[in-house]
């Protein structure tokens, strides 16, 4: 009997949604039979959330920013955003989904 993992707790309900479509989408084994498999989803997701966060602060102060001199300056935020988002195409890749490009996931997005 396969018993099921939830999605950690932590993620956010977006980050939740995508875990349970992919999981649901691409077969992957919850029942502890690939760790290595639940760790690179878990790391996908974790990196989405950290993704979203940077984007919102992106979207409500822009993306430059002015120093103390008033010199425009790229707001950090952007990077973090940009990182998160390889890291989570990385993991994604790591978990060998075939997922063409612009094709929606699964049944199609939430």
């Amino acid at each position: 009997m396969k018993k099921s993992l939830r999605a950690p707790q932590t993620l956010s309900p977006a980050a939740k949604r995508w875990w349970a479509l992919i999981v649901n989408s691409y077969e992957i084994s919850t029942n502890g039979d690939d760790p290595a498999g639940l760790l690179l989803l878990e790391t996908a997701m974790r990196a989405f959330d950290e993704m979203e966060k940077a984007q919102a602060i992106v979207k409500r102060t822009g993306p430059m920013l002015r120093d103390r001199f008033g010199q425009a300056k790229l707001n950090p935020m952007v990077l973090v955003a940009r990182d998160a988002r390889m890291g989570m195409l990385r993991a994604i890749k790591q978990l060998n989904l075939d997922i063409a490009p612009g094709a929606p996931l699964g049944s199609g997005r939430d």
